[in-house]
């Protein structure tokens, strides 16, 4: 069986000891997705909320700008999130941690109001071409049902206006059957002077047209107000016939409703809101109301956008492994904080005392090897009791 062996470098050294001191590991990929997920949410934000104010700005760039302060404060206060996810897992201290998880539950909330604002939006504009439709379709429902009174009341109009002017035609045919009466030319005998050939004055009579009367003078100022009376009703009568033409007939308006009713329907099919409206209720789009319309709006804006606020936060929070470190280098490590020496230079210290240490116990051991053994001539001079 063949044993591999994994080549270590130094720097993967150095770091595998830093980690295993401090406690824990960072895994940089998942470190680096978090601050990128969160980048793209900040720049989404501020997008929107740019569109947002080009729309309902009114090309008014100071109220423009004050609708920019506010997501660019949201997008600043979006930034500490992932830090504030490391710090959750690498603080000690847990009065610290609750205080940064608090920061991410308020740094969230921001995240969260915008992605929904986002959410919204995104459905904003087929809303709009439905509420449009269902606007129109309303208003020719309303003339469907108002078509009858309102015909009837502009026929009356009309007919009355008619009967104004036979009324006016009749007076005015009167006065002209009594112009032709009183206004008979009549031939009155008048006298006229005229020289003749002798240049003598001469006098002589003939008959001409008589003056006009007194009451053929009457009927004719007569005759002038009345055609002012049926001017005025014929021009009543026009009036009268256009607004009767305006209404339409009942045919028009029927079709009118038809026409609107298919608009509003297809409006219905395109709008992805009303088709997730009604599956979720079981029900068809067209027959969703306004009610479970904006509660699955809630529902479905508001939800992502608290998965989506906390995805990053999480990852980040994911990025850290709290790891046990070295017993020995750990208690080395505690020894050197309380000691207030570095751990290299206790080493630098302590190792010099070492070696002497270990020289003189050698030392001791090879003098004790050394001893002489006591001579046999001593040895027999002892004497034995």
């Amino acid at each position: 069986m063949v044993e591999t062996t994994v080549q270590v470098s130094p720097r993967e050294q150095a770091e595998q000891a830093r980690d295993e001191v401090r406690g824990y590991r960072i895994n940089m990929k998942y470190l680096g997705i978090a601050f990128v997920s969160e980048g793209i949410v900040i720049v989404l934000s501020l997008v929107g909320a740019v569109l947002f104010a080009i729309q309902y700005g009114h090309n008014d760039w100071v109220l423009m700008g004050f609708m920019f302060l506010a997501p660019i404060g949201y997008a600043v206060v979006e930034l500490t999130r992932v830090p504030l996810a490391i710090l959750v897992r690498t603080q000690p201290n847990y009065f610290l941690k609750l205080l940064f998880f608090i920061g991410i539950l308020c740094a969230s909330a921001v995240t969260t109001k915008s992605l929904s604002q986002l959410g919204e939006m995104m459905f904003r504009p087929r809303m709009m071409d439905v509420n449009k439709a269902r606007h129109d379709y309303h208003e020719a429902m309303g003339k469907q049902n108002a078509f009858q009174g309102a015909y009837a009341a502009r026929k009356e109009v009309l007919d009355q206006a008619n009967k104004s002017l036979t009324s006016a035609n009749e007076v005015a045919a009167k006065q002209v059957d009594a112009l032709k009466d009183t206004g008979k030319v009549q031939m009155c005998p008048t006298t006229y002077t005229y020289r003749d050939r002798n240049g003598k004055t001469q006098r002589g009579t003939r008959t001409v047209p008589c003056p006009e009367s007194a009451a053929s003078k009457a009927i004719r100022g007569q005759m002038a107000d009345q055609q002012g009376s049926v001017t005025a009703a014929r021009l009543d009568v026009d009036q009268a016939q256009k607004n009767l033409q305006a209404l339409g007939t009942a045919e028009e308006v029927d079709a009118n409703v038809i026409a609107t009713r298919k608009v509003y329907d297809d409006a219905i099919a395109h709008s992805q809101l009303h088709a997730f409206t009604g599956m979720f209720f079981a029900k068809d789009p067209a027959d969703v109301t306004e009610g479970e319309l904006f509660n699955f709006l809630r529902l479905f804006v508001f939800v992502p956008a608290i998965c989506a606020s906390l995805a990053s936060t999480l990852l980040a929070m994911g990025s850290v492994t709290r790891i046990k470190p070295k017993k020995i280098a750990q208690v080395a490590a505690v020894k050197a904080a309380r000691s207030g020496v570095p751990l290299t230079g206790g080493r630098y210290v302590l190792d010099p005392l070492h070696k002497v240490v270990v020289e003189k116990a050698i030392d001791s051991v090879v003098d004790g090897v050394k001893k002489p053994e006591p001579s046999p001539q001593a040895t027999s001079n002892l004497k034995v009791a």
